[in-house]
C-alpha cells in the first residue's frame, strides 16, 4: 500500500486529493473497493475522517482520496478492501501516513555562533585566477559573508566591483578592460591593495581600477561565485603593509578558505560558493534542545527537519538525533531556491512524562541554518510542538574537526574529518547532557522564500554493513574489503590511547596489494586522521564517501571484523522484490553486480556519481538509472524526484534535454500518475528542438559538440561519452543521433499531450515525429552498408547512429534486418551509457543472443572487466584508459539489469500503470531463465525452460487487476496453424511476427499460467 507513491510517508504535500495505491489479489479482477481514513488506527468512531463506501471501480493505483481536506502535520491511518464477486474481501492491514507542515512552522532556524572576524585593515592580496565559466569573485575586507567588497573578474572582459551590504550586492563602477585581458581558460595575475578608503586593482601588473570607498575599513578575504560561475586560484598571499603575512599559499594541509576544494597549489572555487578564510564562521555545529513531554499516552510523533545550504558540499547539511538515536540525514539538495525537509516517525523513541532531546550535528560553509520541529500527538488528540529557536544550545565544532584540506573534487568542496575524539561532545544527543559550557544558538532568518516543502520520496537509512574481509598487514595496519561499494563512511569500535592517531583511507579501488587508492581518479581525496581518546570509543564519518575498500594505519592492534563496519547511507530497498537467474552463470554474475550497484548506490537523488560531481542534472544518466531502478523496486517516488530535479536543473546537452521527455512519459507508464508531466508540461515542450526543424522535418543546427568543437550554448550534441568511445563519430549540422533522440522525444510528447487531453498538441507532435522518421530513413540510411550514417553529408557509420535509431524505432521495417546484422557484426563499440540502447537495438532486430554475448563478454569493454578491475560498482567508462578521471560508481552503466527484463523477457507496460502489459520472451540462446520484476500492480514473474526436444515451456505470473499479452516464441519450422498448449483462461490472438521471429500471442488475465509442452492451468512460484 502506498500514498503519493510512498509506503508510510510522514509528510505528504498533497492534502486535498492524495493518490492511494494497493496491490489487488491475484485471480478474479477487482470490481469495487472501499477505503477508510482516520486519525486513529481503529478507523472507527470519531477518529474516522473518510469512508468512501463501496466504489464500483477496477482501479487500484493512483486512486484519489475524496474526503475532507487533510490537516497539516497530522498522522493518519488507512485501510482498503475490495470486491471481486458479490462479497467483499478482508480489510487490508492498516497503513499510516503523515502530512506536511505547510504554514504550521513554529520553529526558527538556528546555527552555532561564529567567531570574531580578524581586523585586517590595510593589506595587499595577490593571486592568479584561472576562469573556467563566466566569473570568479575575490572577496576582501569582509566583516562576514554578507558584508564585504567583492571584485568580480568576468569572462565578458570586465572587472565588476561590488559592495555587498547585509547580503545585497550594490554594483560600483564597472571597468571595461583591454581586449583579451580576461576570458575563459586563461590565467590572470591579480593584485588588490587596500589602504584606508583607497582600493587599487592591478591585472597582469597594469593598474585597471582605483576607487575610494569607506564602507568596510577592516576584514578578511574570501571567494565568491554565482550560478554557472567557477574557476580556480593559484598561489594566494595576503600581506599587511608592515610586511606581515596574513595568509598564503595552497600547499599546506590546512584549507585556506572554508568552501571550495584545495589541492596542491590550486584552490577550486565551484559554482554558487561564497566563503571567507577558515576559522571565521562556525562551519561545524553541534545543536541540541530539550523538551519535557506530558505524562500521557503518545499515539504519534514526527520530527520534521531541514537545513541550508546543500550547495557548497553537494550533500546533506545535518544528521538528526532523538534521545541518542540517529534518525536521519538531510535535506535533499535544493531545487533552485526550494528548501526541502525530511520527516521521520519517532514515536517509538519518545519518553512520556520525561525530558526528550532533539539534536543535530551539522556542517555547511554557506547560508548556515538548521530547522527542526517535533510534533507529538497524544491519545486525547492534543498536540505538543517543540522546535529549534532561542532556547537551543550550540557548540562550534572547530575543536572537534580542525580546518583541513577537503575530500571534494573540482565540482564541490566537502570537509576532511580529522576527528579529535577527546573534543567530541559524547552524549550531546541524549537527555541529561551538561551543555552549560555551550553557547546559546544564533537564530537565523526564516526559510521563507519559498517556504520549506516536504521531500516526496523515502528517507535515506543508515545501515551497518559488515566487511567481506579484514587483512592485517602490519602493526596497526589493516586492509578492509566490503565486497561491494557503499555510500557513507567507516564505523570503527576501538579501544584507544589518548593522542593515538589512526590514518583512515577509503577508496573505490586498491593501489597494489597492500594499499588503498584514497586519491581517487575523480580527484577526491578520501583520507582522514582520527585522534583517539583513552578507552573504548566508537568513531564514524559524518559526511559521505563512496568506497569498497578501507585502509587503517596506526589503529589498535587487536581489531577484528566485528569492530569494523561500513555505515552505509542507503535509499530503502527490498532485496526480495526483484530476481533473475539463468543457465548462463556469467550473465547471472553480471546481473548481480549491476543489481548490487543500483541498490547500494541509490541515494537521495539519481546522481551521475556521488564521487566527482554529486549532481542529478545529467538527465541521460538519470534515464538509465531510473530505468534500472524500475526493474529492481516497486518504489517510483525516487524516480519522480530525480526526473523533476533534472527538469528544474536543465542540462546543456541536447540528448539530455530530450531524455527528460522520455523519462516523464515512462514515469506515467510505470505509475499511471499523470500529475508530474502535467506540472512540467511547458518545460517539457521547451526541451523539444522544434526551432531547429528544417524544410525536410529534420533537426538542423550549428555543430556544437559537448567536450569538443564549439562547446557552448544549451544544445550541445553528445552522441556518446567519453570521447574515446565515440568511434570517430562525424558531427554534422544534421546529426543522425540527435534526430533519432528527437524523433523519440516528439513521439513521447505526443503521448503525453494525448494523456493530458491536449489533442491539438498530440496531433502536432505526432505529425512532426512521423515526418522526421520518414526523413531520417530517406536521408540518413545507407542501404549499401546496412547502417545509418553519422549525419547528412557524412559517409561514416559509427555504431551509435544505428544503435540509437533502431532502439527508438526509427528504422523502416524493411531495413530492420540489415541494421540488426550490422550491429550484430560489431563488437561493443560504444560507451557504457550507449550500451543500453545497443542491447535494445539488437533484441529488436532478432539478435538477442548477440546482446547476451555482449553482456557476458570479458574483453576490455565489458562488465566482467569492471569486476576484474576490482570495482565495487559499475564504472563511468569501460576502463580508465578511456577516461582518466573515471569513477568506479556510475549507475548509468546499468544496462544488463534493464536488458534482461526488457529484451530477454520483453516485460513492459502497454497501458499506464501496468493496467495492461506485455511479456515477449526472446531466450537469446539461454536454456532456461527466470525473472521477477516489481511494479505498482505487484510482481510480474516469468520463466522459461526447454525440453529435450528444444521446445519452450513458458510460465508467467500476472498480478491482480492487470491483463497481459503473452508472446510465446515459436521455432522457425513450427507448422502453420499450430497453437502451443495453453490454459483455457488464455485467449489465443493468433500469430505475431516480431523482428522476423514468430510468436503465438495470448491475452492472459491475472493469475499464474504455463504455455507449451505439459502446460497446466496453474503453476506454483
Amino acid at each position: 500500500m502506498t500514498i503519493e507513491l510512498q509506503p508510510a510517508p510522514m509528510a505528504i504535500e498533497e492534502l486535498r486529493a492524495p493518490r492511494l495505491s494497493w496491490v489487488a489479489a491475484s485471480g478474479a479482477p477487482q470490481k469495487a473497493y472501499q477505503v477508510k481514513v482516520g486519525k486513529q488506527v481503529s478507523l472507527a468512531g470519531g477518529s474516522l475522517v473518510w469512508d468512501s463506501g463501496r466504489v464500483d471501480s477496477g482501479r487500484s493505483t493512483s486512486v484519489a482520496y475524496a474526503g475532507p481536506r487533510l490537516a497539516p502535520q497530522t498522522r493518519y491511518w488507512w485501510a482498503v478492501r475490495t470486491w471481486s464477486g458479490s462479497r467483499p474481501g478482508p480489510w487490508s492491514k492498516v497503513a499510516e501516513f503523515g502530512t506536511a507542515v505547510k504554514d504550521s512552522w513554529k520553529a526558527e532556524p538556528i546555527w552555532a555562533p561564529g567567531h570574531e572576524t580578524p581586523a585586517w585593515a590595510d593589506y595587499t592580496v595577490k593571486t592568479k585566477i584561472f576562469l573556467i565559466e563566466r566569473a570568479v569573485g575575490l572577496v576582501f575586507r569582509a566583516e562576514d559573508v554578507d558584508n564585504s567588497y567583492v571584485w568580480r573578474f568576468q569572462a565578458d572582459n570586465r572587472l565588476v566591483p561590488v559592495k555587498r551590504v547585509r547580503g545585497r550586492d550594490v554594483q560600483l563602477t564597472p571597468v571595461d578592460l583591454p581586449a583579451g585581458t580576461i576570458r575563459t581558460n586563461k590565467q590572470i595575475d591579480v593584485e588588490i591593495t587596500v589602504s584606508g578608503p583607497s582600493i587599487t586593482t592591478k591585472i597582469n601588473d597594469d593598474v585597471v581600477s582605483q576607487l575610494t570607498d569607506s564602507a568596510f575599513p577592516t576584514g578578511v578575504v574570501g571567494v565568491a561565485t554565482g550560478s554557472g560561475e567557477w574557476g580556480f586560484l593559484r598561489d594566494i598571499s595576503v600581506v599587511d603593509t608592515d610586511g606581515t603575512t596574513l595568509t598564503t599559499g595552497f600547499t599546506g594541509d590546512k584549507q585556506v578558505f572554508s568552501c571550495g576544494t584545495q589541492m596542491t597549489g590550486i584552490f577550486w572555487v565551484q559554482k554558487d560558493n561564497r566563503c571567507l578564510v577558515t576559522g571565521v564562521a562556525a562551519d561545524w555545529a553541534f545543536l541540541r534542545g530539550d523538551v519535557r513531554l506530558a505524562n500521557k499516552p503518545i499515539v504519534a510523533a514526527t520530527l520534521y527537519a531541514s537545513g541550508r545550504s546543500t550547495v557548497p558540499s553537494r550533500q546533506y547539511v545535518f544528521r538528526a538525533y532523538v534521545n541518542g538515536r540517529q534518525v536521519g540525514v538531510g535535506p535533499v539538495p535544493q531545487f533552485h531556491s526550494d528548501n526541502f525537509y525530511g520527516a521521520w516517525d519517532v514515536t517509538g523513541l519518545m519518553r512520556e512524562g520525561a525530558v526528550n532531546t532533539v539534536a543535530a550535528q551539522a556542517y555547511t560553509t554557506q547560508d548556515q541554518r538548521f530547522l527542526a520541529q517535533l510534533v507529538v500527538t497524544y491519545s486525547d488528540g492534543q498536540k505538543q510542538v517543540f522546535g529549534t529557536g532561542r532556547g537551543w544550545r550550540a557548540l562550534d565544532g572547530v575543536g572537534v574537526y580542525p580546518p583541513a584540506r577537503g575530500t571534494g573534487s573540482w565540482y564541490y568542496g566537502s570537509p576532511r574529518e580529522d576527528l579529535q575524539a577527546s573534543e567530541y561532545p559524547w552524549g550531546f544527543d541524549e537527555p541529561g547532557f551538561d551543555d552549560a559550557s555551550w553557547q546559546r544558538a544564533d537564530v537565523k532568518p526564516a526559510l521563507a522564500s519559498p517556504a520549506p516543502i516536504a521531500q516526496q520520496s523515502q528517507n535515506i537509512q543508515v545501515q551497518d554493513k559488515a566487511p567481506q574481509s579484514v587483512r592485517k598487514i602490519g602493526t596497526g595496519h589493516y586492509i578492509i574489503d566490503f565486497g561491494r561499494s557503499w555510500i557513507g563512511g567507516l564505523d570503527l569500535t576501538l579501544n584507544g590511547t589518548a593522542g593515538q592517531q589512526v590514518d583512515v583511507r577509503l577508496g573505490e579501488e586498491t593501489d597494489g596489494p597492500d594499499a588503498v587508492r584514497y586519491n581517487l581518479r575523480t580527484t577526491n581525496a578520501y583520507r582522514d586522521v582520527w585522534t583517539l581518546k583513552d578507552g573504548p570509543q566508537r568513531l564514524t564519518h559524518w559526511g559521505y564517501r563512496v568506497f569498497r575498500y578501507a585502509e587503517l594505519i596506526g589503529a589498535p592492534d587487536d581489531l577484528t571484523t566485528a569492530d569494523i563496519r561500513a555505515a552505509a547511507l542507503v535509499y530503502p530497498y527490498d532485496e526480495t522484490e526483484a530476481s533473475f537467474s539463468s543457465s548462463n552463470a556469467d550473465l547471472d554474475q553480471v546481473w548481480g553486480f549491476v543489481r548490487n550497484s543500483v541498490q547500494g548506490l541509490r541515494f537521495d537523488l539519481p546522481y551521475d556519481s556521488a564521487t566527482r560531481e554529486r549532481t542529478a542534472d545529467n538527465a541521460g544518466d538519470t534515464y538509465n538509472i531510473t530505468s534500472a531502478s524500475d526493474v529492481l523496486t516497486s518504489d517510483r517516488s525516487w524516480d519522480r524526484l530525480g526526473h523533476e530535479w533534472s527538469l528544474d536543473n536543465p542540462s546543456p546537452i541536447t540528448e539530455w534535454r530530450l531524455a527528460t521527455v522520455l523519462a516523464s512519459r515512462d514515469h506515467w507508464l510505470q505509475t499511471g500518475d499523470e500529475r508530474s508531466m502535467r506540472r512540467s508540461y511547458d518545460t517539457l515542450k521547451s526541451n523539444l528542438p522544434e526551432q531547429f526543424l528544417n524544410a525536410d522535418g529534420l533537426v538542423e543546427k550549428d555543430v556544437t559538440v559537448f567536450g569538443g568543437a564549439n562547446n557552448t550554448g544549451n544544445w550541445r550534441d553528445l552522441v556518446d561519452w567519453p570521447q574515446a568511445d565515440r568511434e570517430g563519430y562525424e558531427f554534422t549540422r544534421v546529426n543522425t543521433t540527435v534526430n533519432a533522440w528527437s524523433y523519440a522525444a516528439f513521439d513521447a510528447m505526443s503521448q503525453i499531450a494525448s494523456a493530458l487531453g491536449n489533442r491539438a498538441d498530440a496531433e502536432k507532435y505526432r505529425t512532426i515525429a512521423t515526418r522526421m522518421r520518414a526523413a531520417i530513413n530517406s536521408k540518413l540510411w545507407d542501404a549499401d552498408k546496412g547502417a545509418f550514417v553519422d549525419g547528412l553529408g557524412s559517409t561514416h557509420t559509427a555504431v551509435q547512429a544505428t544503435a540509437y535509431a533502431v532502439a527508438f524505432g526509427v528504422n523502416d521495417d524493411t531495413d530492420a534486418a540489415a541494421a540488426g546484422d550490422y550491429l550484430a557484426s560489431r563488437p561493443m563499440a560504444c560507451s557504457v551509457f550507449c550500451a543500453n540502447f545497443l542491447l535494445k537495438a539488437l533484441a529488436d532486430t532478432g539478435h538477442t543472443q548477440r546482446a547476451v554475448e555482449l553482456m557476458t563478454d570479458d574483453g576490455m569493454r565489458s562488465w566482467k572487466h569492471m569486476m576484474d578491475l576490482g570495482a565495487g560498482a559499475t564504472m563511468e567508462a569501460w576502463d580508465p584508459s578511456l577516461k582518466s578521471n573515471t569513477s568506479f560508481s556510475h549507475l548509468w552503466a546499468s544496462a544488463p539489469v534493464i536488458s534482461t527484463a526488457r529484451d530477454i523477457f520483453g516485460i513492459s507496460p502497454t497501458q499506464a500503470g501496468y493496467s495492461r502489459f506485455r511479456v515477449l520472451v526472446r531466450p537469446g540462446g539461454l536454456d532456461h531463465a527466470s525473472i521477477t520484476v516489481p511494479t505498482v500492480k505487484g510482481p510480474i514473474a516469468s520463466s522459461f525452460t526447454h525440453d529435450d526436444r528444444g521446445r519452450i515451456r513458458l510460465a508467467v505470473q500476472i498480478p491482480g487487476n492487470t491483463t497481459a499479452t503473452v508472446y510465446v516464441p515459436l521455432d522457425a519450422d513450427t507448422p502453420k496453424g499450430f497453437v502451443p498448449a495453453h490454459p483455457s483462461a488464455a485467449a489465443y490472438q493468433g500469430r505475431s511476427k516480431v523482428a522476423g521471429a514468430e510468436f503465438a500471442t495470448f491475452t492472459v488475465p491475472s493469475g499464474s499460467w504455463t504455455f507449451g509442452p505439459g502446460a497446466t492451468h496453474t503453476i506454483s512460484r
